[in-house]
């Protein structure tokens, strides 16, 4: 019986030192792997195309995190199909930290759109760092014959659906902007989707429409040579490069916000302790006085909230355009 009971104990014994062995191995591999990331070139994935605000602010950022972590970092444009193209390649790869994609509103919106996702964003990406929140501008052509919000939406009741306007494609914020000022003004008007953002501004400078939403850094230089007129912007005050334009709520629009958002995110599962050294980094970025001057000649603003914040807003986002795309038809 003795006998028995002291194999039993050595048994355990040996069991508890296997686990303990065990354990340490893992906190020491974890301990490596965050001494030793990043050992390779690093990747951010721009779900837009390129001049666009996400892609102008990640590769500033880029910048940054490649000075911070003395490892290269490329950033690569992946637009098209609301995101899903960077999507399924963010997911096709490890999620070993060193594939990043940048996250911004748009790509909350498209999800809400897609019908059967193959996909779980809120499952299969990890919110890193909201980096900034910026608006959208209403410009006309200069030769459009409107000058201020009331002008354009008498033009657009006096030939309904006659009218278009232009955006980066579905789901941007050009495009909800847009639909949703025909809601808020009762008006109707076509929407005109471009894959290129620079298209789509261009073909608006052009004449081919009547105005749009657009982002305030593509479109400066050219309400600065008067080839297009600003109207409104969409932001709660007046933004400090466009001091003279009114807000939609000056406007008669006091129910109108579209608030865009950016950040970067990693494919869940990727191990704490790298997540935590990129956080870091970005976080140093992010307060860098070169992101800071990007961040403001955008026309945005520094975004300061804390990781978790961001991952409970990207939760509150994806929420928010679902229930909105029941409700508003975007096409």
């Amino acid at each position: 019986m003795n006998s028995i009971k002291r194999y039993t104990l050595n048994n355990i014994f040996s069991f508890a030192v296997k686990i303990s062995i065990m354990l340490s191995l893992v906190v020491i591999s974890s301990i490596a792997t965050a001494q030793n990331f990043p050992n390779k070139t690093i990747k951010i994935l721009i779900p837009f195309s390129s001049g666009t605000p996400a892609d102008t602010l990640s590769r500033v950022i880029a910048n940054r995190l490649q000075l911070d972590l003395k490892q290269t970092v490329v950033v690569e444009n992946r637009p098209g199909a609301g995101g899903v193209i960077a999507i399924q390649e963010v997911l096709r790869l490890p999620n070993d930290g060193y594939t990043l994609m940048a996250l911004a509103m748009p790509i909350a919106v498209a999800n809400a759109l897609q019908k059967n996702p193959s996909y779980d964003l809120a499952k299969d990406f990890q919110p890193l760092l909201q980096t900034a929140w910026s608006y959208n501008i209403l410009v006309t052509p200069a030769n459009s014959g409107v000058s201020t919000v009331k002008e354009l939406i008498e033009k657009l009741k006096t030939e309904p659906g006659k009218y278009s306007y232009s955006s980066g494609g579905s789901g941007t914020p050009a495009q909800v902007a847009g639909k949703m000022f025909e809601v808020q003004a009762q008006v109707s008007a076509l929407h005109a989707p471009y894959n290129q953002l620079p298209q789509a501004i261009g073909d608006l400078v052009g004449g081919q429409h009547l105005f749009m939403f657009a982002a305030t850094a593509p479109v400066t230089g050219f309400i600065a040579n008067g080839r297009l007129k600003p109207l409104a912007v969409s932001s709660p005050e007046r933004l400090a490069n466009f001091k003279d334009v009114p807000t939609m709520t000056e406007a008669g629009f006091p129910n109108f916000l579209v608030r865009v958002w950016q950040g970067l995110a990693l494919r869940s599962g990727t191990p704490v302790e790298v997540t935590e050294v990129l956080t870091e980094a970005l976080i140093r970025a992010r307060e860098s006085n070169e992101v800071k001057s990007v961040i403001a000649t955008m026309g945005a603003s520094q975004a300061s909230g804390t990781p978790s914040d961001f991952v409970k807003h990207f939760s509150n986002e994806l929420k928010l355009w679902s229930e909105f795309s029941k409700k508003v038809k975007l096409d």
